[in-house]
C-alpha cells in the first residue's frame, strides 16, 4: 500500500513539474514594438493627420505574462495585470475636416505561429473592456496598403511585403485627437509552437 502511494506521489509530481516547465517555457514569448514613435502618416493619408505611440508602453509582454491564456483569465485579472498587455497610442487630426482612418497591426517579421493564436482589444483608453470587444489580429485577410505606406514603412523599419491586419477604424474630428488601448495577449489555442518565439509589431493608420 506505502509501495503504491509513494507511486502516485512520484507521477503527481512528474506531472506537476511538466507543468510548470511548459508554463515558464512560454515565458520566452515577447511581443516588442519600436520605441516612441511620432508618425506623420505618408500621402496614403492626409499629412495634417498623425500616429504617436506612448512612450510610457513598450507593447512587450514580459515573460511573466507571456503564458497562454483564456479570454475570461484576461477580462478577469485585476486592472495592474490587464495594463502588462496594454499599448497606448494617439491619434491627432489637425485637418479642417473628420476624418475616418483604418487602424492596422503591422507585423515585423510574419511570425504565423504567433500571429494566428493572438487575440486583442482595441477601445479608446480608459473604455470599460468586454468579451464582446476581444477579436483575433488574424481574423481577416491581411489588408491592401498604399504602395506610399509600404514605401513608409520599408524607409523607416527596413519591412519588405508587412503583414498588415485590420483592427479597428478612427473617427477623429478637425483638429481633435484620441487616444486608444490596444490590449494583445497569447491566446490558450496556441500550441508549442508558439513557445521561446518572438514578435515584433506596430501600428499604423490607413485610408
Amino acid at each position: 500500500m506505502n509501495a503504491k502511494r509513494v507511486t502516485i506521489l512520484v507521477l503527481l509530481s512528474i506531472a506537476i513539474a511538466m507543468s510548470t516547465y511548459i508554463a515558464t517555457s512560454y515565458g520566452f514569448y515577447v511581443i516588442n514594438s519600436n520605441e516612441k514613435v511620432e508618425m506623420n502618416t505618408t500621402t496614403s493619408t492626409p499629412s495634417c493627420v498623425g500616429l504617436t505611440i506612448a512612450s510610457s508602453s513598450t507593447f512587450t509582454l514580459g515573460s511573466d505574462y507571456a503564458v497562454p491564456i483564456s479570454d475570461n483569465q484576461f477580462l478577469n485579472s485585476s486592472i495592474t495585470t490587464q495594463n502588462n498587455f496594454k499599448y497606448t497610442f494617439t491619434v491627432k487630426n489637425d485637418c479642417t475636416e473628420e476624418k475616418k482612418l483604418s487602424i492596422g497591426f503591422v507585423s515585423f517579421d510574419n511570425n504565423a505561429a504567433l500571429l494566428n493564436n493572438l487575440r486583442y482589444i482595441l477601445v479608446e483608453s480608459g473604455a470599460k473592456l468586454e468579451k464582446s470587444n476581444i477579436k483575433s489580429v488574424v481574423s481577416g485577410s491581411p489588408s491592401v496598403i498604399s504602395k506610399d505606406m509600404q514605401e513608409h514603412l520599408k524607409d523607416k523599419y527596413n519591412l519588405v511585403s508587412p503583414l498588415t491586419y485590420k483592427i479597428g477604424d478612427a473617427i477623429i474630428s478637425n483638429a481633435g485627437s484620441k487616444t486608444y488601448d490596444l490590449y494583445v495577449w497569447l491566446s490558450t489555442s496556441a500550441d508549442n509552437s508558439a513557445m521561446n518565439q518572438s514578435l515584433k509589431a506596430t501600428v499604423i493608420l490607413y485610408n
